[in-house]
């Protein structure tokens, strides 16, 4: 396997094939000369064949939404995902694996308060999925390891402290929930603060995480 660390957007692009990877969609291509041809799914219309994919430039333009671009923006648009992610999911198929680290966490957890400019409900989202799926891979990896590793008498201990842990945890995304419900009803929800309530939160969370961490 790969390391993120070492990946390289160009040869990232280079290694995937559009045609391919777009045809894993179910879109219908149909060859035009060194291109192409299919209905475009970004837009509702099933009789003009606007979308071109050219795999000499490992591209895909639609001539009536005009959308397109590389692989990347494919599958931002049809996965619907931000574009550090698109390439995340485009790498993982070719073997690159992330290493992920409490420590890296941590860095990417305190760059959230700095963040202040352009707050909106889809960056508190933004950075409240991503750190939300990290701790669920950390907090499984140890609970594995824990299973493998301990003896039955240790790891029942271990897996009491971690329930009441990830009880914790809940208690604690039920309250984000709650007021991003707010938020959506109208009420005067400061998304600013709440994004720094949400470094706090986790933070705290990693350091008990610590605590009770064996590996």
């Amino acid at each position: 396997m790969k390391n993120f660390k070492n990946l390289n957007l160009d040869d990232l692009k280079s290694q995937i094939d559009i045609v391919s990877l777009i045809e894993e969609y179910s879109i219908d291509l149909e060859a035009s000369g060194d291109n192409y041809i299919a209905l475009c799914p970004f837009h509702p219309d099933n009789k003009t064949k606007s979308f071109f994919v050219c795999p000499a430039t490992n591209t895909w333009y639609c001539f009536g939404c005009k959308r397109g671009s590389s692989v990347f923006d494919f599958i931002m648009e049809i996965e619907h995902k931000s574009f550090w992610e698109a390439v995340q999911f485009l790498a993982e198929k070719i073997g690159y694996v992330e290493i992920f680290s409490l420590d890296a966490l941590q860095k990417r957890l305190g760059r959230l308060q700095s963040e202040e400019e352009n707050v909106g409900l889809n960056k508190f989202r933004k950075a409240r999925n991503y750190i939300e799926g990290q701790i669920y891979i950390k907090v499984k990896e140890n609970f594995n390891t824990a299973k493998d590793t301990l003896d039955p008498q240790k790891y029942k201990v271990y897996n009491e402290k971690l329930k009441d842990l990830w009880r914790w945890y809940d208690k604690g995304q039920q309250w984000f929930d709650l007021y991003i419900y707010r938020y959506k009803t109208g009420e005067n929800i400061d998304l600013a603060f709440l994004i720094k309530k949400l470094q706090s939160f986790y933070s705290k969370f990693l350091e008990k995480f610590e605590c009770l961490s064996f590996v």
